[in-house]
């Protein structure tokens, strides 16, 4: 008679009934959810876009079976490293749910690979992924400028084809890709608007805006006080727009219309060669007015009734076009293309020939390898970045030379010392590892010389602070050199009150009232070495990051740095109010170009290098110490472009002792007023970072006083690092002011408009933490 063991008995009994009882009772399995659709980009799903470098948004159609489900939907793309990155949104699904899940992506690569895949609450996979198809998909270079387009805007596809936008890069692509949008689809959010720099609405179409609830119009708004260019069709719906919630940011008010027979002006403006309506016939025009109260600017001035008014929103810009461009004598025009080159205010190129561009190219002019390599100046400021002082930096030489003897020393070298030396070939089981060992071990000592243990950063902020509308805006751009094999988590916020550091072991947790934050990779847009045109599966790590932080894209999690190497990141984040209160002005203008008055330094600290910008002048201020004030004389100026060109000599040779550290000062300069510059400097492109060029605020009557600061704009945070007081950090912070001028100036560009409106604000600058 055999004995009963009871524990064994009740580890069969569990074990069967874990086999008969499905699996995760109560909980919906991979087989149960599909990802029905997926696409990306701001027009699909009828033709797919993507932007390589920037947010693109993403949707897809989850449905669930019959049980409950908790998780996550993941969005994945692979970044210029070939290393994933992910964005996740949280998944609660109900049973028999049908949901649309909408993310953010930013691919790395020209021939990216973009995933929406599911995962539990324990971030472990349930087999449920789909991919988004590459056929039909546009993916466009981070330098390539976008306009998007709501409504019809006859003609605007020819945009591309106008001479002087005809280049193509060493991809094929123009200098500007026109981009159909779909009206249900608009984003709710200003980050997914980020692959887009021009925005037209065509009012004409009433459903283009009906879909502007209050949350488009806010990611719609926000986007334009980022540096968004916003036009604006009113001629058939003048009521409707200003009852929308874009009335505030308008230029000037739509109210009525006029017959004009005469679009002369107009037609001179655009250097069109072919009048719009015949003789005798008329054509509707919308009546502006307001358009001193407001700001605005009439671009063509000279009409008697202006049909393009352009006004400032933030850092960004909004024109309002008060022709009917649907139908009618609009539609029929043949240099229709040339009037959207001013509405939209595009710089052209110099010439129509990639050669010729590249001929004219700066990075051309040498023989490094950064020259012959690189077209953008992202490219420039990411080598500026990559160079740390004291660090050293092994030639191609020395590699070539170290590889050769260690060939040597375990081929010729082992069979000579075990056959004639030791007269021994058997050892050769011990000399070979040995002399492995002794090489690989004398190349980590020599590394480890020349590389240290220590955290290294060099760190670029550009603080932005417009005045007029009180707004702040903050950019970054940073390269972090890891001692260590290492999972970073980044975070970046505004840097409040003058003890901030700039870099910090905290991140900022709060989520405040700001209108816009992200936190990305950076890289060069072009296809260099390691740029995001060039498509790579080179990956020195297998371990993905994800975005997260306050807004989701505010922070990187998890991202691994390799020993002894470098990733270069970039930052943004636009805010309601001044982080600081560096200046008070008391400008006006004088004559057509020119401002005379005074600036104040309010800061501890001097202000840098210091110049006062208005419209196509430049001060040259010097330094101004703290507490000084200098009188701006309008007799002692010259031209920007002139000194945009003597500025920028030799910024873009990446050789010579000290030039990476002069040029992370100067190359944000440059990128500030890149339109304004050289033929040689706007050969260059100025794709990532092409937001901070205010250039055509210049023309909206904007002063902007530049100067160096020696206190940080923005706070990156590594949290978790140990010892990171001890970190070599490099530190260049750029201020740029927007400026308003006096009431006294305001007269002569407005005659009649009131005191305290936006254009005569208060010379008594806002109280803000120093």
């Amino acid at each position: 008679m055999h004995r009963v063991n009871l524990p064994n008995i009740l580890c069969i009994a569990i074990l069967a009934m874990t086999l008969v009882l499905p699996i995760g009772a109560g909980r919906a399995t991979g087989e149960d959810i599909v990802i029905e659709r997926i696409d990306v980009g701001v027009a699909a799903p009828e033709r797919s876009v993507v932007r390589i470098g920037a947010f693109n948004p993403i949707r897809a159609d989850v449905k669930n079976g019959p049980e409950s489900f908790t998780g996550e939907l993941q969005f994945v793309t692979d970044d210029p490293d070939g290393v994933e990155v992910v964005y996740a949104t949280p998944l609660r699904l109900t049973p028999g749910q049908v949901t649309t899940v909408s993310g953010l992506v930013a691919p790395g690569q020209l021939l990216p690979r973009i995933q929406a895949r599911v995962v539990d609450e324990d971030g472990r996979s349930m087999g449920v992924a789909r991919e988004v198809s590459l056929d039909g998909m546009t993916v466009l270079e981070g330098a390539i400028r976008t306009v998007g387009v709501l409504g019809v805007a006859s003609g605007i596809e020819q945009l591309p084809n106008v001479p002087g936008l005809t280049n193509a890069n060493r991809s094929g692509q123009k200098d500007l890709e026109v981009i159909r949008l779909t009206a249900d689809r608009f984003p709710a959010r200003a980050e997914a608007l980020e692959s887009l720099d021009t925005i037209i609405l065509d009012t004409s179409d009433p459903s283009v805006l009906t879909i502007l609830d209050a949350g488009r119009a806010g990611a719609l708004k926000n986007w334009v006080a980022n540096g968004g260019h916003l036009a604006i069709v009113a001629a058939a719906q003048g009521q409707a727009l200003l009852d929308s919630s874009l009335k505030e940011i308008l230029p000037a008010v739509p109210a009525g219309s006029v017959r004009s027979f005469d679009l002369g002006a107009l037609e001179s403006l655009i250097g069109s060669t072919t009048p719009i309506v015949g003789a005798g016939r008329a054509m509707t025009i919308t009546r502006f007015e307001e358009i001193a109260e407001r700001s605005g600017l009439a671009v063509d001035a000279a009409s008697s009734s202006p049909v393009i008014v352009r006004g400032s929103s933030g850092f960004g810009r909004v024109t309002l076009i008060g022709m009917d461009v649907h139908d009618g004598p609009f539609a029929a025009w043949k240099d229709r293309p040339l009037f959207w080159v001013k509405a939209l205010d595009i710089r052209r190129a110099v010439t129509d020939t990639a050669a010729g561009a590249a001929a004219k190219t700066p990075l051309n002019a040498g023989g490094s390898f950064f020259q012959a390599t690189s077209s953008d100046l992202a490219g420039v400021l990411r080598s500026a970045l990559d160079q740390f002082e004291g660090l050293k930096v092994v030639g191609f030489g020395l590699v070539v030379s170290l590889i050769l003897g260690y060939l040597l020393a375990i081929g010729p070298g082992d069979y000579l010392l075990v056959r004639i030396g030791l007269k021994k070939p058997e050892l050769t089981w011990l000399t070979f590892p040995l002399i492995v060992l002794a090489v690989t071990s004398g190349a980590y000592l020599m590394s480890y010389r020349m590389k240290g243990r220590d955290l290294r950063i060099n760190k670029v902020d550009i603080l932005d602070l417009d005045y007029v509308h009180k707004l702040s805006r903050g950019t970054t751009v940073a390269a972090v050199f890891s001692p260590t094999n290492q999972d970073y988590d980044l975070g970046h916020a505004p840097a409040i009150g003058k003890g901030s550091k700039g870099v910090a072991a905290e991140a900022d947790k709060t989520t405040s009232d700001l209108k816009y934050r992200k936190l990305n990779w950076y890289d060069s847009p072009d296809d260099a070495l390691g740029g995001s045109g060039r498509p790579s599966n080179l990956s020195l790590t297998a371990s993905n990051y994800r975005y997260g932080g306050p807004g989701g894209t505010s922070a990187l999690e998890g991202l691994r740095i390799p020993i002894w190497s470098t990733r270069t990141i970039t930052g943004q984040w636009l805010g309601q109010d001044l982080t600081m209160n560096p200046v008070r002005s008391d400008l006006i203008r004088t004559g057509t170009d020119r401002v005379a008055g005074r600036l104040t330094n309010l800061l501890d600290e001097p202000l840098t290098d210091a110049i006062l910008v208005y419209q196509s002048q430049v001060y040259d201020l010097g330094t101004i110490a703290p507490g000084a004030s200098v009188t701006v004389n309008p007799s002692r100026t010259q031209n920007l472009t002139g000194y945009l060109d003597r500025f920028g000599a030799g910024q873009f040779q990446n050789e010579g002792p000290g030039w990476a550290a002069a040029a992370r000062t100067k190359l944000p300069r440059l990128m500030m007023f890149h339109d304004s510059g050289p033929a040689t400097l706007r050969s260059i492109t100025n794709g990532p970072l092409n937001r901070l060029d205010l250039s055509g605020l210049l023309s909206l009557n904007r002063p902007m006083l530049v100067a160096r600061i020696s206190r940080p704009g923005s706070v990156l945070s590594l949290e978790g690092v140990r010892d990171l007081d001890s970190a070599r950090i490099e530190q260049s912070t750029l201020l740029r002011c927007v400026l308003p001028l006096s009431a006294e100036s305001t007269a002569a560009i407005a005659p009649g408009l009131p005191p305290g409106s936006p254009l005569t604000a208060s010379t008594d600058t806002p109280t803000a933490t120093d």
